[in-house]
């Protein structure tokens, strides 16, 4: 979630001397924002771009050139800003992240920052540099404009000037002008998944230090709307003008799948108030899933034998990977780029780079967003200790030069717009590099059903299977005996990979089990399930809301206190330490209210099971509130029954088919009974 201060509240925080914050501009919208516009000679080869080469979320600004399609020009394009009144105001903060990219070293490239209090007719430059070739970073500056200005109708401009020419691109984004206090810190994102799943989640979030003094000291709290509020000192070490992420020590047990809206506040910095509590404040909403899976982190590489940097980061890469056995999922794409062309670029390599943006080797993309080059073993740790809500297995064999994919992909919660990628790579490849090197690492042979992925469309609790067959002679595999294949889940929009795997090689594939059924009676709580329709488990794990209760166990059936809520996942054990994905099945409200039996006889509902409607009725002659979820406790529809009336009848014609929950409440009880949707 960004924040973006809209042109109003700018404005209205600009009237006063008081006024901490004058531009909060991140550009999230697809143009620009209202007040904003572009200028210059450049005016008409400025535009809002979907990338994030500058370093913060997508959307940016882009200024770029005819090599892409828009007009040459030689001299400034300038993105400005409405006008403010600054009247009273010294010294200020300005801030901004970058990217410029020349196709050729010209060191007369100028990138900077400007002001103008005559409506942009003259510029007056706060801050400035020479570029060639390529840079980015962030712009921290404290600045002060002339003190004979009339400061009321102040305007800013991020510019760059220069022959267009030379130019591949120039981004700027999250630009801020601010009075800088003494202690400031804004709390700039929670990192914690927009979904997550039942059980204890840790909450982590970022900070960034705006004040002047070093924060050495600061105190935050979160929490879970509906749950206890958490709070925490930390000792800290944050710098004026830089960042850093924070995370609670304490979870919280999520026990309902409703959704809900998470906050983190900072109350403290320093140990004494915040100068600017504006900006301390950030909330995300979440959604709750059925449950968790191990988060293995998907390494997407570009790099080429012909780039001389990539050697290093070649090496530390090779060293990350053999520290960390089953921690990662990784493909190296092999450029087209520098010259000379490595032998083992397909065109691939080159649609996957320009899908991310990425102009330049080396790059890597972790779980889809650029974490550096090289991967540290923190950042990688960081992401393999964060949960995620997708499951994947696959396994792969050989018959002659045949190669043959079967892979499950399941997910604990709803997904749509999701990619089932598939990559063939080669583990080692040994060539005569012009860098120098001869011996590369899971090097790209072919993407198993294109470069864009396959669709699917996943169910809370269910998986879907992708069987892939090629004929591995036609790809550029030096050993057939030496391959791997990557699987991976992700967001083609976004980027975000939720959860990544190797296949098992060389063997038959890991079924997961069928037909899971749950039936509560009495209090009890009966799980029944089937063998896997192909394969040998020797075992099967079963968790009841993410709690292991049955470890390796080749009984077919348990019989269990029920609760409230009871969100079953079976995992099939295979020898080798292979698993299926699970299979997960849900009985129980889980919708936060309490069920009770006390009132059983004054309702009825039928008929159950339903196809076109449902009725429910009373007998208490008391106004009655009738709710009806879904199994992820989602809320689809609310009717109320009059004392008048006594009944409804409820549509349900265009239910998806499945399970219900109806909850029935009024002054005297509140009941929850499920339903069954043909």
């Amino acid at each position: 979630m960004k924040k973006t201060l809209s042109l109003l509240s700018a404005l209205m925080l600009a009237l006063t001397i008081n006024a901490q914050v004058f531009i909060d501009e991140s550009f999230d919208e697809t143009g620009l924002p209202s007040g904003w516009s572009y200028a210059g000679e450049g005016n008409n080869s400025i535009i809002v771009s979907s990338s994030n080469h500058a370093g913060g979320e997508p959307n940016e600004v882009a200024v770029v050139s005819s090599n892409q399609g828009y007009p040459d020009f030689n001299g400034y394009a300038r993105v400005v800003s409405p006008a403010y009144d600054l009247t009273g105001v010294g010294d200020f903060l300005v801030s901004f992240k970058y990217a410029m990219e020349l196709y050729e070293a010209f060191n007369m490239f100028e990138m900077g920052i400007a002001a103008s209090a005559d409506d942009g007719s003259t510029w007056f430059p706060l801050w400035r540099t020479l570029f060639d070739m390529y840079i980015n970073g962030e712009v921290n500056e404290t600045v002060s404009l002339p003190e004979d200005w009339d400061k009321s109708n102040v305007k800013f401009c991020v510019y760059v000037w220069g022959n267009s020419q030379h130019l591949w691109h120039a981004c700027f984004d999250d630009i801020c002008v601010s009075v800088q206090k003494d202690n400031d810190v804004a709390v700039t994102n929670i990192n914690t998944a927009d979904i997550i799943g039942i059980g204890e989640n840790k909450v982590s979030f970022s900070v960034s230090n705006n004040g002047s003094n070093v924060v050495t000291d600061l105190t935050a709290k979160y929490q879970f709307e509906g749950y206890e509020e958490v709070s925490q000192n930390f000792s800290t070490n944050i710098d004026p003008f830089t960042s850093t992420d924070l995370t609670f020590d304490v979870p919280t047990d999520i026990q309902s799948l409703n959704d809900l809206t998470l906050t983190v506040n900072v109350t403290a910095v320093n140990n004494t108030t915040d100068d600017n509590e504006s900006d301390n404040t950030f909330d995300k909403e979440l959604s709750i899933a059925m449950g968790t899976a191990q988060r293995i982190p998907m390494i997407e590489h570009f790099s080429s034998s012909s780039c001389h940097p990539c050697v290093s980061v070649n090496a530390s890469m090779k060293a990350l990977t053999n520290d960390n056995p089953g921690k990662y999922t990784y493909v190296k794409y092999s450029t087209s780029w520098p010259s000379p062309v490595d032998t083992h670029y397909t065109p691939e390599c080159d649609a996957k780079a320009q899908y991310y943006g990425v102009s330049g080797v080396p790059v890597i993309m972790l779980d889809g967003t650029d974490r550096g080059t090289p991967v540290s073993q923190t950042t990688l740790d960081d992401r393999y200790n964060t949960p995620a809500i997708t499951d994947v297995r696959g396994a792969f064999n050989i018959d002659g030069n045949i190669l043959h994919v079967t892979a499950d992909f399941m997910s604990f919660a709803n997904m749509s717009d999701v990619k089932a990628f598939v990559t063939v790579n080669e583990k080692v490849i040994e060539k005569n590099g012009a860098n120098g090197e001869s011996e590369f690492r899971h090097i790209l042979l072919t993407m198993l059903g294109g470069v864009s992925g396959t669709d699917i469309e996943l169910e809370a609790g269910e998986y879907q299977r992708l069987e892939f067959t090629h004929d591995m002679s036609t790809t550029k595999m030096q050993d057939i005996n030496d391959l791997e294949v990557a699987l991976w889940l992700q967001n083609l929009t976004t980027k975000e990979v939720f959860n990544s795997h190797f296949a098992y090689e060389y063997t038959d594939h890991c079924y997961p089990v069928q037909n899971l059924n749950l039936n509560i009676e009495d209090g009890n709580l009966s799980i029944t399930f089937e063998a896997p329709e192909q394969g040998a488990p020797i075992g099967y794990n079963v968790y009841k809301n993410g709690i292991l209760i049955a470890e390796n166990t080749t009984e077919l059936s348990h019989n269990i206190t029920a609760d409230d809520m009871n969100i079953i996942s079976v995992v099939a054990l295979y020898e080798d330490e292979m698993t299926s994905v699970p299979v997960v099945e849900l009985d129980g409200a889980g919708i936060g209210v309490v069920e009770t039996t006390t009132a059983e006889n004054t309702f009825n509902i039928y008929p159950n099971p339903a196809k076109d409607f449902v009725k429910v009725s009373t007998d208490n002659g008391q106004q009655t509130t009738v709710k009806i979820y879904n199994t992820l406790g989602m809320l689809v529809e609310t009717r109320l029954a009059t004392s008048a009336t006594n009944e409804i009848e409820i549509n349900v014609s265009e239910y998806n088919p499945g399970i219900y929950f109806i909850n029935i409440s009024n002054e005297e009880y509140n009941v929850t009974k499920k339903i069954v949707v043909e």
